[in-house]
């Protein structure tokens, strides 16, 4: 079991099972806006590209939910993105499309005794991001522009980390999901954000 916290330290994750299941670059407008928004507000700088990083949604210890607080960034999106109240390091994001098996943080959000040396899987959304050359992903990563093509989609599923990570849990967690910690959390507040072309 290890631990992942925000940079403050407030908020802290200990997991049944450490490891990273999945990561990939998103050039979507949602992680960048939601990553711009957190910063203004004294959170980290954003990178250029975001590097994503699903863990198994089984934590076994949580501290600090005091601190967390969720929130949306219209009424018609579809992540909930947790963000500390003290550092605004986004400490975690529920997806429908993860099926809490799996919750996301973003690279450079939070500070971990954990491996992380897991090679980015893919690259996606990257219609939206201004230059992939600037964004030095390396050659065998493959690169999808957006999933508006089913064969896209499928040929992104086809990844064998990409489909372990988003299948239904074969069995309920031993500790809480991150889906079950949002539900006990203060009620989601909505941005209202304008929409940006691309967002998912």
């Amino acid at each position: 079991m290890r631990s992942i916290k925000c940079f403050c330290g407030a908020c802290e994750f200990i997991l049944k099972q450490s490891p990273p299941l999945l990561s990939q670059y998103c050039g979507c407008n949602d992680c960048k806006q939601a990553l711009r928004w957190a910063s203004t507000r004294g959170g980290p700088k954003p990178k250029n590209l975001p590097e994503l990083i699903y863990f198994k949604s089984d934590i076994t210890c949580i501290r600090g939910e005091e601190f967390m607080k969720p929130y949306k960034l219209r009424e018609s999106g579809t992540s909930t993105r947790v963000y500390c109240k003290k550092c605004h390091a986004v400490v975690g994001v529920d997806n429908p499309y993860y099926q809490d098996n799996v919750f996301l943080q973003f690279l450079g959000h939070f500070t971990t005794d954990t491996e992380l040396s897991i090679k980015p899987s893919a690259a996606i959304f990257m219609a939206n991001h201004s230059s992939i050359r600037s964004a030095e992903i390396l050659a065998d990563i493959p690169i999808f522009n957006s999933f508006d093509n089913p064969d896209d989609l499928h040929r992104w599923m086809s990844i064998a980390s990409v489909r372990d990570t988003f299948k239904t849990p074969e069995r309920p967690p031993s500790g809480r999901s991150f889906r079950e910690l949002i539900a006990s959390l203060e009620t989601t507040e909505v941005l209202n954000l304008g929409l940006g072309a691309g967002s998912i």
